[in-house]
């Protein structure tokens, strides 16, 4: 059984210290303020290296597919928020990596976020 850990009134500022402190050891997310603190587990970081090894693939595989979103975007950010740790910008899209003590309805929840 694993621990999972809530902290309401919680801040970016504080997401940012804990991840610097625990950079590889949980899973972080900040929803209305309320800091999500999950453990990774061996098996967690595997399916994430797969998912990672796809993702890569079908980008080699269709190198134009992005190019036109992805630079203007980044070039439009200061290079202040470049090179902050969570940058302002909207991702083209998001993979849930689900835990298996999550509900449907919670990642729902959290993807609507």
């Amino acid at each position: 059984m694993s621990l999972r850990i809530f902290i309401p009134g919680s801040s970016i500022d504080q997401l940012k210290l804990v991840a610097d402190i625990n950079p590889h050891a949980f899973c972080l997310n900040l929803i209305n303020g309320v800091l999500d603190i999950m453990p990774v587990a061996h098996s967690t970081g595997k399916r994430k290296t797969l998912i990672i090894y796809h993702i890569v693939g079908w980008v080699l595989a269709n190198p134009t597919s992005l190019e036109n979103m992805v630079p203007l975007r980044w070039n439009t950010l200061t290079n202040a928020q470049q090179n902050e740790a969570f940058l302002p910008v909207t991702p083209n899209f998001i993979i849930e990596l689900c835990s298996q003590s999550d509900s449907v309805q919670y990642v729902h929840n959290k993807m609507l976020q």
